[in-house]
């Protein structure tokens, strides 16, 4: 066999799986890093609330706190963390809400950020 045939038959099928599976990695990234901030949009709008799955980390930290009875210093930087990364989080999304073109509907636009200002307001206050 010589050497052009060693190429076509390793080189350039391992070429092929290679270009396949990080065209598949992309996608997937792609697919969760928007389909999350979708979901959080689709939850705040609904509950008015924040998406428990930003939330949750910290809640069973707090729990946990709770339930071993330690002091509050510790329970307050963890109540303050939780803070930090909602108000993070939802600054994120009031920047993506902005500028993304998967918002088909201006007013629709505008109904989610008033939802994400209200929600951002709430949660500065804490």
């Amino acid at each position: 066999m010589n050497v052009w045939g060693l190429v076509f038959a390793v080189f350039v099928p391992a070429m092929a799986v290679l270009m396949f599976a990080f065209s598949w990695l992309s996608h997937a990234t792609v697919r969760r890093t928007i389909g999350s901030k979708h979901r959080a949009l689709e939850e705040i709008h609904l509950t008015n609330k924040v998406p428990s799955f930003w939330t949750d980390k910290y809640d069973r930290k707090l729990h946990a706190l709770g339930q071993a009875g330690t002091d509050a210093r510790a329970a307050s930087e963890w109540t303050r963390r939780k803070r930090n990364k909602v108000l993070s989080k939802l600054d994120g999304l009031i920047g993506y809400t902005q500028r993304t073109k998967l918002v088909a509907e201006e007013e629709v636009r505008l109904v989610l950020l008033d939802a994400l200002h209200m929600l951002r307001a709430e949660w500065q206050e804490r």
